[in-house]
C-alpha cells in the first residue's frame, strides 16, 4: 500500500499552470501555483461525451465540462443554466426556453438554440445508441424517430431564433426541467464531432460550454481541467483546475486522502470506519441519496426466467445484515422496494409479506420455492454472480453466497474492473450481477423505467412484463404527479412479485472532504457541481 500511496503522490504534485494575466513584475517574488482541487473520482470515466454517459464518475467530470439548459446548485435544486427562463404552455406539452445573451463554447464560438437542437436529436438518433433515449421519449416523434420510423429532423424540438428554443411533447413530462440537467441533455459541438468523430472528446479536440474545458486526459491516471474563460458565469469559479483520479480500490483513495494527496475522495472503505472517525473526524461526509444497491438477474437465462426462482433468492437474503455489519450502521437501508424512501412525489411501496416473516421461515419457503424448479442441497445448481472491484462489492457477494449455499445455490464469483463489469452488465453476459442505481431528481420514473421492456441496455436483465410496461407508459401520459405516482406504484409492486431485481440497500453518500475545501453541501443527487467549490486559502 505504501508503494501504491507513492506512486500517486507522484501523480498527484502539482503541476505549473500558467494563466493569462497571472504574470508579476520581475523584480517581485515568484507567484505561488494557482491552487488545483484533487478530485478522487472512483472507476476510470468510459466516455467524456455527454450523449452516451450513464455513470456518476462521468457525470461529475461531464457537469464542470458542459451545462444544459438548466442546472443544480450545491444542494441539487433546479437552477437556470445556459437557459435564463423558460415559458410552460398551460397543457404542458410545449416549452420555451429562452437562451442567456452571449453564451459561448471554450472556442469562443457562439452556443445557439440550434445546438440543443441538434443535440437532443443526436440523444434520440438509433445511430447513436444513447442509453437514455427513452427517457425522452414524450418528446413529439421521439419515440418513432429512435425507432428508425422517422428522421431525426422531425423530433418535436426547433430553434425560434438563436436564443429562444421550442420543445413539444406528445404526453406531460414535469420532470422534463429536472431531465435538462442531465449530462445527456448537455450541449455538444457538431462542429468538433464533424471533425474528430468519436475521438471528439480528447484534449486538443474537445469544446465544451460549462465552467471548465478539459486540458488532460491520462487513461487510468489523471483528467484535468482547467477554468473556461468564456463561461457565461466564469467570474464566479474560483479554482483555476480540477485534476480528477480515477481510484476504484477505497482502501488507496483512503491511503492518499490521509496523506494530503486528495482534497475529496468519493468512497471511503467502511471496514475503515471506526479509524477514519478518529483520524479524520471534520472529513466524513455522510449524506442520504436517492439511489438503490442491488443484484440484477438476467431473466433469459433458465431457471431464472421462472420468477419464483427469482424470489427464492430474494427471500433468502438477510439484508438487515448486512446493512448492520458490512454498511457499519451508517445510515443505509435494507431494500425491499426498487424506489428508494425520501422521494418526496413518491410514497413507497408496502414491502412483501415475507419481510415480516423470520429468517428462519423465509430459508424454508424459499427452498419450496427452488425445490419446485429442482435444486435442493442434493441437486444444486451453480449460479456465476459478476461485481466490480470494489471490497463492500465483495464482502457482500461473498455474505450472499453464504446465504445462498443452503438452498443448493452454488455461487461462483467473477470480479472485474468497472468498465469490463459495466460491459458484461449491458450485453447480457452475465446470469446475476452487482449493479447501482442513483438518479438526480426527485421522480420515481428515473428508477422504475430501468425495468421497461424499451430501456435496453438500462434494463440489464431484460426483464419483459406487459402489464408492467402498460401501466408505467399509462403513468407517464399523466399531467399530475400525485396521479403518475399512483399507477407507477402499482407498476412497482408488480415488478417487485416478479423480482427482476434483488434490491439489497438504500445507498448513502460517502465522501471524505477535506476541511479546506469550501461550500460543500449536503446533497441528496449525489451530484456536487464542482463549479461552486473553492479551497480556503492558508494563513
Amino acid at each position: 500500500m505504501i508503494k501504491l500511496r507513492q506512486k500517486w503522490q507522484v501523480l498527484g504534485l502539482a503541476f505549473a499552470l500558467v494563466l493569462a494575466g497571472c504574470a508579476e513584475e520581475a523584480d517581485e517574488a515568484a507567484p505561488s501555483p494557482p491552487v488545483t482541487l484533487k478530485f478522487g473520482n472512483g472507476a476510470e470515466p468510459k466516455t467524456l461525451d455527454p450523449t452516451l454517459s450513464t455513470l456518476v464518475a462521468e457525470d461529475i467530470i461531464i457537469s464542470a465540462l458542459f451545462q444544459g439548459l438548466t442546472d443544480l446548485d450545491p444542494a441539487g435544486q433546479i437552477i437556470p443554466g445556459q437557459a435564463e427562463s423558460w415559458v410552460i404552455s398551460s397543457d404542458g406539452l410545449s416549452y420555451t426556453f429562452h437562451l442567456r445573451e452571449g453564451l459561448k463554447w471554450s472556442d469562443g464560438s457562439p452556443v445557439t438554440a440550434d445546438d440543443f437542437v441538434y443535440s437532443l436529436r443526436r440523444v434520440v438518433d438509433p445511430a447513436t445508441a444513447a442509453e437514455f433515449a427513452s427517457f425522452y421519449f414524450p418528446i413529439r416523434n421521439a419515440r418513432e424517430v429512435h425507432e428508425g420510423r422517422l428522421p431525426v429532423a422531425e423530433l418535436g424540438v426547433r430553434a425560434l431564433s438563436p436564443t429562444r428554443l421550442r420543445v413539444e411533447l406528445v404526453q406531460p413530462k414535469p420532470s422534463l426541467i429536472e431531465l435538462f440537467s442531465h449530462s445527456s441533455a448537455k450541449p455538444v459541438p457538431r462542429a468538433a464531432i464533424a471533425a474528430h468523430g468519436a475521438e471528439w472528446t480528447r484534449p486538443g479536440n474537445m469544446i465544451s460550454n460549462g465552467a471548465y474545458q478539459l486540458a488532460e486526459w491520462e487513461v487510468e491516471r489523471r483528467i484535468a481541467v482547467i477554468r473556461n474563460p468564456h463561461f457565461h458565469a466564469a467570474g464566479e469559479v474560483v479554482l483555476p483546475r480540477i485534476d480528477f483520479y480515477p481510484i476504484e480500490q477505497e482502501e488507496l483513495a483512503l491511503e492518499m486522502f490521509a496523506a494530503g494527496d486528495l482534497d475529496i475522495a468519493r468512497g471511503f472503505p467502511l471496514d475503515r470506519l471506526d479509524w477514519i472517525r478518529e483520524a479524520l473526524p471534520d472529513t466524513i461526509r455522510i449524506e442520504p441519496q436517492f439511489g438503490v444497491y442491488f443484484f440484477v438477474i438476467n431473466t433469459t437465462r433458465p431457471p431464472f426466467d421462472d420468477a419464483r426462482v427469482r424470489r427464492a433468492l430474494s427471500m433468502a437474503v438477510d439484508r438487515d445484515a448486512i446493512v448492520r455489519t458490512i454498511m457499519a450502521d451508517i445510515g443505509a437501508e435494507a431494500a425491499y422496494s426498487f424506489v428508494p424512501p425520501r422521494l418526496p412525489s413518491y410514497e413507497t411501496i408496502e414491502p412483501p409479506f415475507w419481510a415480516e416473516l423470520p429468517l428462519a421461515e423465509r430459508r424454508r419457503m424459499a427452498a419450496s420455492l427452488l425445490a419446485v424448479a429442482g435444486i435442493t442441497p442434493e441437486t444444486p445448481l451453480e449460479v456465476p454472480l459478476i461485481f466490480n472491484i470494489q471490497q463492500e462489492n465483495r464482502r457482500i457477494a461473498l455474505a450472499v453466497a453464504e446465504m445462498w449455499e443452503p438452498l443448493g445455490i452454488r455461487v461462483v464469483l467473477e470480479s472485474n474492473p468497472f468498465r469490463i463489469h459495466d460491459d458484461k452488465l449491458k450485453t447480457g453476459a452475465f446470469t446475476i450481477g452487482r449493479r447501482g442505481w442513483v438518479s438526480t431528481f426527485d421522480s420515481p420514473e428515473y428508477f422504475l423505467t430501468l425495468l421497461s421492456s424499451e430501456a435496453v441496455p438500462l434494463n440489464a436483465g431484460r426483464y419483459s412484463n406487459p402489464t408492467y410496461d402498460a401501466l408505467l407508459n399509462q403513468a407517464l401520459t399523466l399531467p399530475g404527479v400525485a396521479e403518475r405516482a399512483a399507477l407507477m406504484r402499482r407498476a412497482e409492486e408488480i415488478a417487485m412479485g416478479d423480482m427482476p431485481v434483488i434490491p439489497i440497500y438504500f445507498y448513502v453518500n460517502r465522501y471524505l472532504v477535506q476541511p479546506r475545501v469550501l461550500n460543500w453541501v449536503e446533497n441528496p443527487t449525489g451530484r456536487h457541481r464542482v463549479r461552486f467549490l473553492a479551497i480556503e486559502a492558508e494563513g
